[in-house]
């Protein structure tokens, strides 16, 4: 044996001529070194080398110290036992596995799979065991049903057997059972009856179902200890609709498509039972004696027994009155009248959704149509060249079919024309110049080319002809024909832009078939641009855009561009009305005044006065002209920093914020002097804010990478957020794309601090980042300056519950809903792994679909609140609106730039809009929001917080009554001189064009005292000129338009006051002046005992007709139709 001497062993062979020999007696598997040696008489010989062998390996002998110890169940696992043993003495090999045998006690012994919960012998070779018995701890699984009968009230309900694993025994008795959900929308919780039955099979029927209902069908095991639980349900709903037939499309256009389908013959039907009681009695004493009354109840085969009522279960009509008088009663008169088969309505549900193969960033969410009986739709207000899913199915109140399918692609239209936003003006004195040619959308169909057309201005005419497509051809064609406009090129397989790109008009190539050529010296050109879409069997032209004015001059002149656009107008809303006013004359003028704060600051602010800025609550300074020298920057300065050269991107290396060298750039402005600086730049409609906005850079300036590949989840394809500057959520398990969200951090004005976040309107897919982004930033105060849907477009997915709602890992609930007057404020308790956090949603609901708003105040007296929250809870601050740019933009730097005023005493507008788009592309889109911006912070710096607690009113107002010793004036007329500072005096024609239209004119007993258009009162009229009063509406804290505000009535204006006391339904009038003042004589009486105003009839009750004319008297009026 090798390693041990001293159980050598030695064999003789006896023979010379053996060569061979038989080694016995060795133990199993065990090495041994064998060496042989010849000897003679002399000695022994030496040995030879050593092998070595081993043994074959053979049965190991039994295990020893085999013992249990029992695991009771757990709420994962049945009861358990826990075997040990120890190895054998004599292995005889390497112990590969141990194999463990059971049977019941006197049965076969069996190789163990799993355990249960009966007596059992454990034998390893040799000794047993034995379990407690105990219920099964898990019920069958995959349970499935399928329909026995045509009514669909009786289901084959099958399913797995349960595993002994599972069983803790041997199972003898399933049990099935199903649970009503739902019949007709009445919840669970009614008196019905609960089918089941007991098999010892892994099948069995069930019937009774009602009809028109949902169930869960559960089953669970029985062992001879009892039952365990049910397994996991499955859902059954009976008589749901059967589908349409075949679906097939027809007449598709452009904008719509006709389907047509096979209509199902197969309707539910519900039998009524119509039934009378005479009355009833409770232990042999008369509760009711109740006169034949007719119930209806939805249950067909009425059992005729005394005591049936009660098991009624979901029934009608008043039934449900009587269930609580009528649960232990016998009846003593009952008839049954009639039985009545009704068949329920069958609705046919259209849906429909629309992609397109060549902007994978469109998607057109549809509609869900509805029709009864019909087996036709024309679909309309489709999008051309897109591909649409339409779906059909049949719905009733037993539920929805399944669906028949379609695909459509409806017919490509012209693409619209570029729109520029801006036109190049560009003098050279070469022969040929760059412009900015602009994408057009992939609205209506693929854009396969872009064609350039100049026209060479002669006779001062700078327009194409109407007629311009039919005789338009390349530019030695024209010359031939003597035409003064030619396609210049015509760019196929370009490229889909989504920001403007460069083009040399006059560069002498050619493209395609045409030839760009040199643009002549001395000449005027105007340059259009249209998109073409090529169908194979037609090339669709789209319409021409100007977007460049180039002049060639004679002599070199140098080079330069200057820009320009326009703004957009603004809209208004109207409410219904509460309270109508009369007022005097000059307190009509004073409230007219205040209401000037809602209009437009589009007149000339030379007109109005330049005040320094006053602390009301100090009272140290007077309202006196400044004549402080200006710190702000001209446009021409601009000008001069980027003639004749190309604007580009700045990076941040080389944009400086703050330099101490006259270098052109913007400067932060002294709050003290940003009324002056508003007034420069605010003359002449703000033409000098409009310029300026047009040179701040614009476009994608840094890497955005990231966004490109998450498209998905940017609700506009051109607005997605830079690398740098993206809020990267945490990654969830297994899913790469899970970290993108389209929003933003944006810094503050010290461009250190990131207090902001600007996000795009959260989109149905989104919602759940969004607030995986809340949660992850603890954010507290989220700012929504859009509505869900503006002018019929989808602007933001509605991202909060009614109620409560379960996003993902984050559970939403709304608290509390506060509604005022120009904004709503909800208060939300967001939940995660059982922590609660508030968040309050702030939502601005008042901001125009287009344009700005018509003043700031509103807005102030909202951030102000905002403001207030945010301090007090701190994190950043979420705004969005529904790209996250442009009023997102605006509002930002609203805040910002008040922060900047009140911490370092400076505004620098222009620069921190520059930062902005450092962080987020687009911010502040359009001039009117530059210029609101501008008007924004004046308004705020001027006129401060006017909010006043009601505690503090008194104090208040002793304060305002106070002469100042500087100005000798009070602080009301010191606030009065705000207003005149932030509103207009007087209302413009362009802003009052009812109030000054020939016809209205005579109505208006001021001529320079009339309602804005965008607030005036509207009588219903055959006609828009007999529509006008001069009456306004006012806001209170809480109500859009909850006060009308009118002049004294006139003779010709009596029936039209009365008329708008009637159609707005007011019914209370405050009368602030008397019936004669001063020179104006005496104003007629609209008071009468009785009168007939048009078609409606005026009088006073008996009791008051000739009463007291008290000044402060409270009359009462009748209004009646005439």
């Amino acid at each position: 044996m090798r390693g041990s001497s001293k159980s050598a062993k030695f064999v003789n062979i006896s023979g010379g001529d053996t060569l061979s020999t038989i080694v016995t007696s060795l133990h199993k598997y065990t090495e041994y070194e064998l060496q042989v040696s010849a000897y003679t008489s002399v000695g022994d010989g030496p040995k030879s080398h050593v092998e070595v062998v081993r043994t074959e390996e053979d049965a190991p002998n039994a295990p020893t110290s085999f013992s249990y110890t029992d695991v009771p169940p757990g709420k994962s696992h049945g009861p358990r036992i826990t075997l040990t043993w120890r190895k054998p003495e004599k292995p005889n090999g390497v112990i590969r596995s141990y194999t463990l045998f059971y049977s019941h006690s006197g049965d076969t012994l069996n190789e163990i799979s799993g355990i249960g919960a009966q007596n059992y012998t454990l034998d390893v070779l040799g000794g047993e065991v034995f379990i407690p018995l105990t219920e099964p701890s898990f019920g069958p699984d995959s349970v499935s049903s399928s329909q026995v009968q045509e009514n669909k009230r009786a289901f084959n309900i099958s399913w797995a057997p349960l595993p002994r694993e599972k069983s803790n025994g041997k199972v003898i008795l399933y049990e099935a059972e199903a649970i009503i959900l739902e019949k007709e929308n009445v919840r669970k919780g009614s008196v019905v009856n609960s089918p089941s039955a007991n098999t010892s099979a892994t099948f069995v029927v069930l019937s009774d179902f009602e009809l028109c209902s949902k169930y869960d069908v559960a089953v669970r095991a029985y062992t001879a200890a009892g039952p365990g639980p049910y397994g996991e349900p499955s859902r059954l709903e009976t008589s749901r609709p059967e589908p349409p037939g075949d679906i097939s499309a027809t007449d598709t256009g452009t904008t719509q498509v006709t389907l047509t389908w096979k209509q199902t013959d197969k309707k539910e039907k519900i039998v009524y039972t119509m039934i009378e009681i005479a009355g009833w009695v409770d232990d042999e004493r008369a509760v009711s004696n109740i006169t034949k009354k007719r119930l209806h109840v939805k249950r067909p085969k009425l059992p005729i027994e005394d005591n049936f009522l009660p098991k009624l279960g979901l029934s009608y009509g008043d039934i449900t009155h009587y269930r609580q008088m009528i649960r232990d009663v016998r009846i003593i008169d009952f008839d049954i009248i009639e039985h009545v088969i009704i068949r329920l309505i069958y609705k046919l549900v259209v849906k429909y959704s629309g992609t397109k193969s060549y902007n994978k960033t469109f998607k057109d969410n549809g509609k869900s149509l509805e029709r009864i009986n019909t087996t036709s739709q024309t679909v309309k207000e489709l999008i051309p060249g897109t591909t649409y899913k339409f779906e059909v199915s049949g719905s009733s109140v037993c539920g929805v079919s399944g669906s028949r399918r379609v695909t459509v692609t409806t017919e490509v239209k012209a693409p619209e024309a570029p729109f520029p936003h801006n036109v190049s003006n560009v003098e050279v004195s070469k022969t040929s110049a760059d412009i900015y040619l602009w994408p057009v959308e992939q609205k209506y169909g693929p854009i396969s080319a872009y064609q350039i057309i100049v026209l060479k201005v002669v006779n001062g005419v700078e327009e194409l002809p109407d007629s311009y497509d039919s005789q338009l051809k390349a530019a030695s064609d024209a010359r031939k024909d003597d035409v003064n406009f030619y396609i210049a090129a015509e760019i196929k397989n370009v490229q889909v832009h989504v920001k403007p790109w460069k083009f040399t008009v006059g560069n002498g190539k050619k493209t395609e078939n045409y030839v760009n050529e040199k643009l002549e010296k001395g000449e005027k050109y105007t340059v259009y641009e249209r998109a073409l879409t090529d169908t194979t069997k037609v090339v669709l032209k789209g319409e021409v855009s100007r977007v460049a004015k180039i002049v060639i001059t004679s002599i070199n002149a140098g080079g330069g561009k200057k820009e320009k656009s326009s703004g957009s107008p603004a809209a208004a809303v109207a409410v219904p009305v509460v309270l109508l006013l009369l007022l005097i004359p000059g307190v009509v003028v004073a409230v007219f005044l205040y209401r000037r704060r809602r209009q437009s600051r589009s007149k000339s602010a030379s007109e109005r006065r330049s005040v320094q800025l006053d602390d009301l609550k100090s009272g140290s300074q007077d309202l006196t002209s400044s004549t402080s020298n200006l710190v702000y920057q001209n446009i021409g300065d601009i000008r001069r920093t980027i003639k004749g050269a190309e604007q580009q991107p700045v990076s941040e290396e080389k944009e400086a914020i703050y330099s101490e060298a006259d270098d052109g750039k913007p400067k932060p402005i002294p709050v003290a002097e940003f009324v002056n600086y508003f007034k420069h730049k605010s003359k002449n409609g703000a033409i000098v804010l409009r310029e300026e906005f047009k040179y701040l850079p614009g476009g994608m300036q840094f890497s955005w990478e990231i966004g490109k590949s998450n498209r998905g989840k940017n609700r506009y394809g051109n607005i997605v957020s830079y690398d740098h500057s993206r809020v990267l959520l945490e990654e969830i398990e297994g899913d790469t794309n899970s970290s993108y969200i389209n929003a933003s951090y944006i810094p503050t004005y010290d461009e250190v601090s990131m207090t902001y976040i600007a996000t795009q309107g959260p989109t149905s897919s989104t919602i759940a980042d969004f607030w995986r982004m809340v949660w992850q930033e603890n954010i507290s105060t989220v700012v929504m300056l859009t509505n869900l849907v503006e002018l019929g477009k989808g602007k933001c997915d509605q991202y909060w519950p009614d109620d409560t709602f379960r996003f993902g890992a984050i559970t939403v609930t709304l608290h509390k809903t506060e509604t005022f007057a120009d904004y709503v404020i909800r208060s939300l308790i967001v939940t995660k792994d059982a922590e609660n956090r508030n968040v309050q949603q702030f939502h601005y609901v008042t901001w125009p679909d287009k344009g700005v708003p018509h003043h700031s105040t509103a807005l102030l007296g909202f951030r102000q609140k905002i403001h207030a929250r945010h301090l007090a809870t701190g994190g950043p601050l979420l705004v969005h609106c529904s790209a996250g740019v442009g009023r997102t933009g605006t509002y930002i730097a609203i805040d910002a730039m008040l922060e900047s005023a009140e911490k370092i005493k400076t505004v620098f507008i222009q620069n921190y809009v520059q930062v902005m788009r450092k962080s987020r592309p687009h911010m502040i889109q359009k001039d009117d929001q530059y210029v609101f911006l501008h008007q924004a912070v004046m308004e705020a710096l001027v006129c401060g917080n006017t909010e006043i607690v009601p505690q503090d009113l008194r104090i208040t107002m002793n304060k305002l009554t106070m002469v100042h010793k500087s100005s000798k004036k009070t602080g009301y007329e010191q606030e009065f001189k705000r207003l005149e500072l932030v509103t207009d005096a007087e209302a413009s024609q362009e802003e009052a064009k009812q109030a000054f239209m020939p016809a209205n004119v005579v109505k208006n007993r001021f001529p320079n005292v009339v309602p804005l258009d965008s607030a005036r009162v509207l009588l219903q009229a055959s006609s828009q000129d007999k529509s006008y009063i001069n009456a306004s509406f006012v806001d209170d804290y809480k109500q859009r338009n909850a006060y009308i505000l009118t002049q004294a009535p006139l003779d010709n204006t009596i029936l039209d006051l009365w008329q708008m006391i009637s159609q707005y339904d007011i019914g209370t009038v405050v009368m602030l002046n008397n019936l004669k003042e001063g020179k104006q004589g005496s104003t007629l009486t609209f008071q009468p005992t009785s009168q007939v105003a048009g078609d409606i009839l005026v009088g006073l009750p008996a009791k008051l007709a000739g009463g007291n004319r008290n000044p402060q008297a409270k009359t009462e009026f009748l209004l009646g139709c005439g």
